[in-house]
Order: C-alpha cells, then sequence, then structure tokens
C-alpha cells in the first residue's frame, strides 16, 4: 500500500513557505510554493547526477503558486526538489518509484 504524505515545513527559512506530495512520487508530485519576500522565488528538479531537469520562476510578490510536475516520464530513483528565494534556499529529496 502506498502512502501519500504531505510534507509542510515549517523552516527557518521564512521567506519560503512550501508543501509537496507524495513522496514517494510515481505519477504526478504536487508542489505549493509561496515567497514572503520581495524577490524572484527559483524552484528546480535535479536528478542524481544534479542536471536540472524541470525548472519554473515565479516572480516578485507574495502569492501562492501550484504546479503539478509530471514524473511519470522519469527513471525510479532520487531527486532533488530546490527551492530559492533571494540568497536563501531549502533542499528536499524526492524519491520516485
Amino acid at each position: 500500500m502506498e502512502q501519500k504524505e504531505e510534507k509542510n515545513r515549517e523552516n527557518p527559512i521564512e521567506s519560503i513557505e512550501y508543501s509537496f506530495s507524495p513522496n514517494p512520487v510515481t505519477n504526478v508530485l504536487n508542489l505549493k510554493v509561496r515567497s514572503q519576500k520581495g524577490a524572484e522565488t527559483f524552484v528546480g528538479l535535479y536528478d542524481f547526477f544534479g542536471r536540472e531537469i524541470w525548472r519554473k520562476v515565479y516572480p516578485q510578490g507574495n502569492g501562492n503558486n501550484n504546479e503539478t510536475i509530471l514524473m511519470s516520464t522519469y527513471t525510479p530513483g532520487t531527486y532533488i526538489l530546490r527551492i530559492s528565494c533571494g540568497e536563501e534556499y531549502v533542499a528536499e529529496t524526492i524519491l520516485k518509484h
């Protein structure tokens, strides 16, 4: 039975609020990002070798951003989701089945 878990992060990086689910993922990764800081927000998905395979840039300003990342064409393995705003960033491990 696959367990769907939504990650909600309250982290020391106050300028970035985010959540994603499910993890592990099979077909679709749902991502929510909200930037609190007056800077662009960059979101990137990287493979095990550090190659960027998906990217989105959100303009400056507060707001909720929802994305659906299609993971079905990617090979099973470990991926890194990196979210940055200004000089601050956070990285999360995504497992693909």
